[in-house]
């Protein structure tokens, strides 16, 4: 494979040739270009000392951002498949993970004959090293080679692994890099290992630009052109936001689910941009959305980017007319070829060239996409059917909602209804909010999609793609405050 398909090489061409510019940005500290290829090469050395090369498949345990995307990129100079270590794909031996590198700093190490405790060490040469040698690094043999094993959100039911290759990694990390262009400094909010982070840190790198390394419950670096990141991601940065703080020339570009119109006006709070993209870990971005004020915003998730299609379909597959309620299917150029060790579910997923997320949607006469909710996000509850999604956006367009799952629980006869976790904002009076929950739902809902139990509590579960975990939000609901 030639160097211009290797995303390693390319990331360390920018190094070689921006020595001197600012690369990271964490916690008060700086990285330049020329340390951060140090970084990546040292870190590629001693994975291999490991014994880590093609064919190995290694899970990166840390939740400390710059060791994640280091080790990712070491882990493309040696032709390996790497992914964000976890219980699930640990025990999936379709994923076959043969060594997981732990970076936990204060935690008792594991005892494991393929656990490698990292340390700060790793950005050093290995011991025997020679100074001066040449370095070889095997890298991948084609483009196609798997790289990076995604987990997906699960919303097109149960989670499921894919497989995006070298060469599919790329393609999506350069569409995104040309995003991103004329920024100079971008957070972003995702694990630097979920599918969405490592391939918008990749991006970011390819671009020359500075990665803004944003710690979890602390104030946004004021210096960022663009935040990258989810919903609930950017409901912790209103949360955090320094007073005083001017983020007004700023972008923020939000991925992950959909959004309301409130959630728009209280982005333009903080930010003088937003764009939206909408799509999912098998496709990569599939349509967006540009705003320059709050009125812009339409309710949809915009029109397909270049090279995408979406249609709306019934359950025979058959394409329905605009503003007709259906089947989303999509066709991109960044799509995976399917499930890893599911056959079942990618023939059921991937069909004719087509993928379908699941999601129900209409076309707007002219090509935007509008999301009505999800396929599987049906529930029926006193013989009526609705989607929780719509109770959850209900729940989150009332004032001093900070967010809001809903899930179907049992009441003390047994019988199905539905409850919502609300993380309020600060001040807010849970028991009043509670109230203007309820009559906000009844004003716009089916009598059964009301919540008859509203729990209040510091966290709303959501995935790391900022998906609802409407399963962990009941367990959490059994530990909150219940106000209704």
């Amino acid at each position: 494979m030639s160097e211009a398909e290797h995303f390693g090489a390319a990331i360390l061409e920018v190094c070689r040739r921006n020595p001197d510019r600012i690369a990271v940005v964490a916690g008060g500290r700086s990285l330049s270009y020329l340390a951060l290829r140090g970084h990546i090469l040292n870190f590629a050395l001693n994975m291999q000392a490991r014994g880590i090369g093609r064919g190995s498949c290694v899970a990166i345990d840390t939740p400390d951002t710059s060791i994640g995307f280091v080790a990712l990129w070491a882990a493309s100079l040696l032709g390996c498949r790497c992914l964000q270590a976890s219980p699930a794909a640990l025990a999936n031996a379709a994923i076959g993970v043969t060594h997981i590198l732990r970076y936990r700093p204060g935690e008792a190490p594991v005892a494991a004959a393929n656990v490698f405790a990292v340390d700060l060490s790793w950005l050093a040469p290995p011991p025997g090293a020679a100074a001066g040698a040449a370095l070889s690094f095997p890298g991948y043999g084609s483009p196609a080679d798997p790289f990076f094993i995604a987990s997906s959100s699960g919303s097109t039911g149960t989670p499921k692994a894919s497989a995006i290759s070298f060469g599919l990694f790329y393609k999506r990390s350069l569409a995104r890099s040309a995003e991103l262009a004329a920024a100079r400094r971008v957070s972003c909010l995702f694990s630097s290992l979920s599918p969405i982070g490592s391939s918008a840190m990749t991006a970011i790198a390819l671009a020359g630009n500075t990665i803004a390394v944003q710690a979890a419950g602390q104030p946004l670096d004021r210096d960022v052109d663009v935040v990258i990141g989810a919903p609930a991601q950017y409901a912790d940065l209103f949360r955090s936001r320094a007073a005083g703080s001017d983020f007004s020339r700023a972008e923020a570009l939000v991925a992950g689910t959909s959004i309301t119109p409130e959630f728009v006006h209280r982005l333009f709070d903080m930010f003088g941009r937003v764009r939206y993209r909408y799509g999912t870990t098998e496709t990569g971005p599939v349509c967006g959305i540009a705003l320059s004020r709050p009125t812009d915003y339409d309710g949809t998730v915009g029109s397909p980017l270049p090279g995408r299609t979406v249609e709306i379909v019934d359950e025979h597959g058959v394409a329905q007319p605009p503003e007709t309620p259906g089947l989303v299917r999509v066709k991109t150029p960044h799509l995976v070829d399917g499930y890893l060790g599911d056959p079942e579910a990618t023939a059921r997923m991937f069909r004719d060239g087509w993928f379908y997320p699941g999601d129900i949607g209409a076309l707007t006469a002219e090509g935007r996409l509008r999301l009505l909710g999800r396929a599987n996000d049906q529930v029926n509850v006193y013989g009526t059917t609705f989607a929780l999604a719509d109770v959850d956006s209900r729940i989150a367009g009332v004032g001093e909602v900070e967010d809001a799952v809903c899930f179907v629980e049992n009441d003390g006869d047994g019988l199905p209804r539905v409850a919502a976790l609300v993380r309020p904002q600060p001040g807010a009076i849970a028991p009043a909010l509670a109230e203007r929950i309820v009559t906000a739902c009844r004003a716009a809902l089916p009598i059964a999609a009301v919540p008859w139990a509203v729990y209040v509590g510091d966290v709303v579960p959501r995935n790391q793609h900022g998906k609802p975990d409407r399963q962990a939000a009941a367990a959490a609901a059994a530990r909150a405050t219940r106000v209704i």
